[in-house]
């Protein structure tokens, strides 16, 4: 059995998957394997696994009829056989020295059931509209109350779980930046990945039942944003739709409202980790108004950039429930305060990604992913640094 698996899925990613597919076997480790399953990509992808076919680390998988983004995400990991796993999308990057720091984080937290570390961000020319390609260092920033490095308590991982609950969130749920223990993951009554966000409901389960938990702030990874990217990008209606489309999902609760597909299928995933640890979560509830204002902020995002018309917001308006209006009205008078009305009356409709992405940097002299390695490697930047 291996030490890691990396999976890596992916469909019609043959613009950006070379990249990562050599940021993972150019690594001189040798005690992993890397399992891909092509989601009956109809491009280039399959030419280009076919020409790393050599080397004995790699496995490929290749579906018949295209699956959803979690299907495809669950044959990865049936195929694979390693101690520990990773996931990395096909627009994403592993730093140089990967592994070896994974070893020496690992042994210095006695060996976690779940290590969750941090990582740059690196946005491609075309994000929110930008000429330029854009980065941020880290990638996430965790809550206050999240220990910077060290162990993540049982009773501190409930109270995340419970923000979660609350439509907050204190700490990153992505498996580009955990490393899993196999063991962990198959005591999961559900399987790791579930829908509409296999990576956000894989890890908040676990966060709720694998014994031991850790986390570091280095960066061993570039999570990738592209136009593939279903997350913090997607501010339309037009580009919510081509996301669901992309995951192979539709989101349909009881009190749905149309908005953010973001909080849509965090809703739903909610749903399911009620329904599969009602133990658990036996007094945990959704919070409604924090939904509901999460949403109607979605919709003066969408006006504000353009997307959504006056009359597309008055329609949504209505499907408001009388009481959703009152849990609304609460959460303005407790929110609205001069400096963030200004921030809110500032959206820039050209889509300053700094401003949708808080952190954001322009790199204009860099143009992939690969090249934003070069770049951080030039400065001395690799995942085996101290």
């Amino acid at each position: 059995m291996p030490r890691y698996s990396v999976l890596l899925p992916t469909r019609n990613g043959a613009s950006l998957l070379e990249g990562t597919l050599r940021s993972v076997l150019d690594q001189p480790y040798e005690d992993f394997e890397l399992v891909v399953s092509d989601n009956a990509s109809d491009d280039g992808t399959p030419e280009i696994l076919a020409d790393a076919a050599a080397d004995p680390r790699l496995r490929v998988l290749r579906q018949p009829r295209p699956l959803g983004v979690t299907d495809n995400w669950n044959a990865a990991l049936a195929a694979a056989g390693g101690e520990r796993i990773v996931l990395l999308g096909d627009d994403d990057l592993m730093l140089d020295g990967y592994f070896e720091r994974a070893d020496e984080l690992l042994s210095a937290h006695g060996e976690p059931d779940v290590l969750l570390y941090n990582a740059y961000a690196f946005a491609f020319p075309g994000f929110e509209g930008s000429a330029d390609s854009h980065w941020a260092d880290p990638f996430y920033t965790p809550d206050a109350k999240v220990p910077a490095e060290g162990e993540l308590p049982a009773a501190l991982r409930r109270e995340l779980v419970g923000d979660l609950f609350r439509f907050q969130f204190p700490i990153h749920l992505n498996m580009q930046t955990a490393l899993v223990a196999r063991a962990a993951a198959e005591r999961l009554p559900g399987g790791l990945f579930q829908p509409p966000f296999p990576d956000f409901y894989g890890l908040a389960a676990l966060m709720l039942t694998a014994p031991r938990w850790a986390i570091s702030p280095e960066r061993l990874v570039v999570v990738g944003v592209s136009p593939k990217s279903f997350g913090r990008t997607v501010n339309s209606a037009a580009s919510a739709a081509v996301g669901r489309e992309y995951l192979g999902i539709d989101p349909r609760f009881p009190g749905h409202l149309p908005g953010s597909e973001i909080m849509n299928g965090h809703y739903e995933t909610l749903l399911a980790l009620v329904a599969d640890f009602p133990g658990e979560l036996r007094d945990t509830r959704i919070d409604r108004a924090e939904y509901v204002w999460q949403q109607a902020y979605s919709w003066y995002v969408q006006r504000r950039l353009g997307s959504l018309s006056t009359r597309d917001v008055v329609a949504r308006a209505r499907l408001l429930e009388p009481s959703d209006w009152g849990r609304l009205a609460r959460l303005l008078a407790a929110r609205l305060r001069p400096g963030r009305i200004r921030r809110w009356a500032g959206i820039d409709p050209a889509g300053d990604p700094a401003e949708l992405w808080p952190g954001m940097k322009p790199l204009p002299e860099v143009r992939t992913i690969v090249e934003f390695a070069g770049w951080l490697r030039a400065r001395g930047v690799t995942a085996a640094r101290r």
